[in-house]
């Protein structure tokens, strides 16, 4: 890429960066800065320096002949130099190039009015930003390989869940079901896209899949919370209602106006940031946007100080799924908050943080509450042994009637429940990972079901 100067009467500037450009590199900003004269430094003047431009951008061909006329622009810019013992001045953007379409390019820049400018200015310098190659390919990379893992363990918790009937399954097993598919889109699968040929429609694609399944899960800890206080360990679950569907779907409409919205400026302008003060529409939706986040935190603040109200309540892999999400939902408000959810982010930090704990948490829950052999094996048992009984299950008191697959092959160690004639046993070999089999194991005798859930589970 070649930059040249031309300043009236003097010769013309050119500077040369030995490096071929592509659309890995997404985007091309040319800066320019003025050096100020010796005389001008010395007499520690505050000044305004106004510079009359003329800018063409060419396309170079392999032998860096000129190949095409991009653009031919005029530009009048004040750059300030307000800082006296500094040679530097302030810089200005003069050349953006959305998209990396050539490989060489060649910049002319013109000063129209260069003998005025010469009065104070020794010369100029030209910065070029864009985005690494390298870190292209990390994005890429960092993004497909998650596609690829969160698929296969969507297929494999798909086929553990596929072996309890429905009417066996928990509210919890169910709502992963959705959450391991979105997290496949949440990944994006055509980042690719995204990121190499940038456009309106790509880009709301890729925002909708980030916000859906953050807006998933936000719905999921809202009503996990609030089952874990009010249901315990209750199969059947009415958490789900209509004032949650409403809170959801209101967050997600501003959240993908608003990051459209920084989409559509990034393009244009990839200085544009989520917490700078722009125009008034991205401003309200934002604002917005944070308010109903802060109701769904009050939200799970209140479900959070509920469960501990009644901690010793609480049946033990409801206590395991709370210990742990606390962290990620102190972590998801946080990347809520400050905006690092954007698709078109040049923070890798952010990046490894935002979708590895995102994949981490729910690879985590498909582990959690995936059915072992043996509570497979238990819940097949079970079902030969109702469809043959006499007796009628459903006459049964709810209480004693509502036990789920999700709690034998969660307990470490050996723990016995003796009553009447009958004896549970839970041993030390079902693993604390598996969420199946039947809440009661009747082992041995004519003895009927427990005496409360969470002794049951």
């Amino acid at each position: 890429m070649c930059i040249q100067f031309n300043m009236n009467d003097s010769p013309p500037i050119l500077a040369v960066q030995k490096n071929r450009l592509g659309a890995k590199n997404q985007f091309l900003l040319v800066d320019l800065m003025p050096f100020k004269r010796f005389d001008a430094i010395t007499a520690n003047e505050k000044f305004a320096l106004v510079v009359d431009l003329k800018v063409n951008v060419y396309a170079l061909n392999e032998d860096l002949s000129i190949g095409k006329d991009i653009s031919s622009s005029e530009h009048r810019i004040e750059f300030e130099c307000f800082d006296t013992e500094a040679e530097k001045c302030t810089s200005k953007n003069v050349v953006f190039i959305p998209e990396i379409d050539y490989q060489n390019y060649l910049i002319v820049i013109e000063f129209l009015n260069g003998s005025e400018v010469r009065e104070s200015i020794r010369t100029f310098g030209a910065y070029t930003e864009m985005i690494s190659n390298k870190y292209t390919d990390f994005l890429l990379a960092t993004r497909y390989f998650l596609v690829i893992f969160s698929l296969v363990a969507c297929i494999l918790y798909f086929r553990a869940i596929n072996k309890i009937p429905r009417t066996k399954l928990v509210f919890e097993q169910k709502y992963i079901k959705w959450l391991s598919v979105m997290l496949i889109l949440f990944n994006d699968p055509l980042y690719g896209a995204t990121v190499l040929a940038p456009g309106a429609f790509i880009s709301f694609l890729s925002s909708s899949f980030v916000l859906t399944f953050i807006c998933a899960l936000l719905l999921f800890w809202i009503c996990m919370f609030e089952r874990i206080y009010s249901e315990n360990a209750n199969q059947r679950s009415a958490i789900m209602d209509k004032k949650k569907w409403a809170y959801t779907l209101l967050l997600w409409l501003f959240s993908v106006i608003t990051y459209n919205i920084l989409n559509r400026e990034y393009r244009n302008d990839p200085g544009f940031d989520f917490d700078d003060d722009h125009h008034d529409t991205f401003n309200a939706t934002k604002i917005i946007m944070i308010l109903i986040i802060c109701i769904g935190l009050i939200w799970i603040l209140y479900g959070f100080a509920m469960i501990l109200k009644k901690w010793n309540g609480i049946i033990w892999r409801h206590r395991m799924f709370f210990s742990f999400s606390c962290y990620f939902i102190f972590c998801y408000f946080l990347f809520l908050f400050s905006g690092s959810v954007r698709i078109y982010n040049q923070n890798g930090t952010r990046v490894i943080l935002v979708f590895g704990i995102s994949n981490i948490y729910i690879w985590f829950l498909q582990y959690l509450y995936s059915p072992t052999k043996e509570g497979v094996k238990d819940v097949q048992q079970n079902e030969q042994i109702n469809s043959g009984a006499v007796l009628n299950y459903e006459q049964l008191d709810e209480s004693h009637s509502e036990f789920d697959n999700a709690n034998s092959n969660r307990n470490v160690g050996q723990q016995h429940k003796q009553g009447g004639e009958g004896s549970y046993e839970f041993t030390k070999d079902l693993e604390l990972r598996g969420v199946s089999g039947n809440t009661n194991q009747q082992k041995s005798g004519g003895g009927g079901y427990g005496d409360d859930d969470e002794d049951n589970d």
